[in-house]
Parts: C-alpha cells; sequence; structure tokens
C-alpha cells in the first residue's frame, strides 16, 4: 500500500531556490518603483504648494479607505480607495451595485476569516 504522504525531494528544493537569489534587471526594478516614485513626486508638489497639510490628509484618506471591507465571503472592489488615489476613469452601474448574484458564496464564512 502505498502513503498518501510523499518526501520533498532536494531537486524540488532546488529548483524552487534556483533563481530566487538573482538579482531583478535594473530596469525592471525602475518599472515596478514607477507608481511609488510618481507618487511621491505629486506629494512633494502638494506639500510645496499647498502646506505640508494636504499629503497627510490625502495618505489618511487613503489608509481609511482601504480598511473599509465587506464581511468575509463578499468580494470587495476598494471603489473608494481607487477613487481616493485618482485611479478610477469612469464608474459604472457594476461598481457600485454590483453585477454579481445577491447571494454569498457557499464557502464557509468562518474560513474566510481564518485565511485573511
Amino acid at each position: 500500500m502505498q502513503s498518501a504522504f510523499q518526501p520533498a525531494s532536494v531537486n524540488n528544493f532546488v529548483s524552487m531556490k534556483k533563481y530566487e537569489n538573482i538579482e531583478a534587471h535594473p530596469v525592471q526594478r525602475i518599472q515596478d518603483n514607477k507608481h511609488l516614485a510618481e507618487e511621491e513626486i505629486r506629494m512633494q508638489g502638494y506639500s510645496n504648494a499647498f502646506g505640508s497639510h494636504l499629503p497627510l490628509k490625502l495618505t489618511m484618506e487613503r489608509i481609511t479607505t482601504a480598511q473599509s471591507r465587506r464581511l468575509p465571503g463578499l468580494k470587495s472592489s476598494n471603489l473608494g480607495l481607487e477613487n481616493a488615489m485618482n485611479r478610477l476613469q469612469k464608474i459604472d452601474y457594476e461598481d457600485w451595485l454590483s453585477n454579481e448574484s445577491p447571494y454569498p458564496s457557499k464557502e464557509i464564512p468562518h474560513l474566510e476569516v481564518i485565511r485573511d
């Protein structure tokens, strides 16, 4: 009788760790940090033009809207956060009324809480 437990081999670990320590290309790092750099420049401009309170206020608004979520098991769209960050181009019917089934998923809500 074969066991369901398969011991991990060294070859599996070697293939997973093979590319982990390779440094990313400099262009990739620049592209990954592009949005952060743009946001930092924008906030610095706001600070110079309107005072240091405005970047602080905008950051607090973003943190507050990012924290608000729906009950476990229901999808959250983060519409408020997208609006606060000016990344929202238009608000459609599906954004605020949702086009999904009004019934929650068949999963157990307690498992959703445990996963988070």
